[in-house]
């Protein structure tokens, strides 16, 4: 009895001796497949894929790598697409300026329709202009930073908001400017971008309702409403007595070319991000950034970091 005990001990020793060391030259090369992928970066996914004593595990460092390699060749080419679309454009840009700037010395004051379209052409070239070097910036491995200037941040979103009304035409939409006097040093075009952005969003999801815009300190507020259902369809209802008062004989056309002239200066100056877009570009600024959803509408919130 007692040698069958002995026997029986000597066995499971020799049994839990055997597993430990089996699971330990298991655990060794996942733990050291671990690190070697948690410190494979861009500029270790040239060098050769390392060993780890299981065929299993070289081809799972294998699948890694593989992977880790199509992300960055697809990032590359979107980085070398971003940056050769951004310098290509300069030459455009740069040939509708120097081309307005002849037309308008041709143009005659009094013919208001030239006038106007050559600002909106004035305009949209500037904005290109801007967006194209925030574009090359976003694509820049380094982090070199833009050109900081002292900004009057009041002035500019009341000017930005007066400039956007386009987007209220034919709306039943009223803002309010709720701004105190703000001084900055910040990145003047960025700041431009980000803030008219949200300012249009605002104005562009808003069909019948208000817009809020606040300014405090360095947190700017920006709060779109739409009106409830049943205000809305008493408001479409005096809307559609006035539109059937004004459709009188001779007065169609009138009103048709009044709306195709709304749509086309709207078209000619809509040149907006999009929200991802703006994600990165708060994201690189160091701006807190943050849009969350009410129960009538939209709350955007955004805190200029000084530089």
């Amino acid at each position: 009895m007692v040698y069958n005990i002995v026997i029986g001990v000597v066995a499971l020793i020799s049994l839990g001796v055997a597993l430990l060391f089996l699971m330990r030259s298991v655990s060794r090369p996942v733990e050291s497949l671990q690190r070697w992928a948690a410190d494979l970066d861009e500029a270790k996914l040239d060098a050769p894929i390392s060993t780890f004593r299981y065929k299993e595990l070289d081809a799972l460092a294998h699948i890694i790598h593989t992977s880790l390699k199509d992300v960055r060749d697809t990032l590359n080419r979107e980085r070398e697409f971003v940056n050769h679309a951004s310098h290509e454009l300069r030459t455009p840009i740069a040939v509708v300026c120097s081309s307005l700037a002849l037309l308008h010395r041709v143009t005659t004051p009094c013919n208001s329709k030239a006038t106007n379209a050559g600002q909106r052409i004035d305009h949209a070239s500037k904005t290109m202009a801007d967006l194209t070097e925030i574009l090359l910036w976003l694509g820049r491995d380094n982090q070199d930073s833009l050109p900081i200037e002292q900004v009057n941040v009041e002035a500019m979103v009341s000017t930005l908001a007066q400039d956007l009304k386009y987007l209220r035409k034919g709306k039943d939409v009223s803002v309010t400017l709720a701004l105190e006097a703000c001084e900055l040093f910040l990145p003047k075009t960025a700041s431009e971008i980000v803030i008219g952005n949200i300012i249009r969003n605002a104005y562009q999801h808003t069909q019948c309702g208000s817009v809020a815009i606040s300014l405090r300190d360095n947190q700017l507020e920006v709060v779109n409403e739409e009106q409830k259902e049943e205000d809305q369809k008493e408001n479409e209802q005096d809307a559609s007595k006035a539109l059937a008062t004004a459709n009188l004989p001779g007065n169609a056309t009138g009103a048709e070319r009044n709306v195709n002239v709304n749509n086309s200066e709207e078209s000619a100056s809509g040149f907006g991000i999009g929200l991802k877009l703006l994600d990165k570009l708060t994201g690189k600024l160091n701006w807190a950034y943050q849009q969350r959803t009410t129960s009538n509408g939209v709350l955007v919130t955004l805190v200029l970091e000084t530089h």
